[in-house]
């Protein structure tokens, strides 16, 4: 099992990456040397979980962000989801049959674009203090 100091790393590194392909309005970017590509159907939960390697290294598993969105005041299944509605229903479907997570021009998309900077900022922060 790696480090807090190293999970922060990595998931770190998948955010900034993800970042990286929004702000170059691109699926797909490379950056820091290597590729990385962003799957719009696809939250942020999945890219740390796709691009990190496997929970028995890293400690990284489904519910790794789930204290990060609590402590953030969010829903932590689905924290963007529930900004939009009270319904968890409603929440879940939303979630489901969006097209593109991050469209700019949608409550979802700027809502999710918010949470990806703000947990980027968040594990900064916590980067240097551990």
């Amino acid at each position: 099992m790696i480090t807090k100091a190293e999970q922060y790393k990595l998931v770190l590194g998948v955010l900034l990456d993800m970042q990286a392909c929004l702000d170059a309005n691109s699926t797909y970017t490379n950056v820091n040397g290597h590729s990385f590509n962003l799957n719009e159907r696809a939250g942020i939960c999945w890219h740390v979980l796709a691009y990190t390697p496997n929970h028995s290294i890293t400690g990284i598993g489904i519910g790794y962000l789930i204290p990060f969105f609590e402590r953030m005041g969010l829903d932590s299944d689905y924290p963007v989801e529930m900004q939009i509605t009270s319904c968890r229903e409603e929440a879940r479907n939303i979630h489901k049959w969006a097209n593109n997570q991050y469209n700019p021009l949608g409550e979802e998309g700027k809502l999710r674009r918010k949470l990806l900077k703000d947990l980027i900022q968040y594990f900064k922060k916590e980067l240097e203090e551990v």
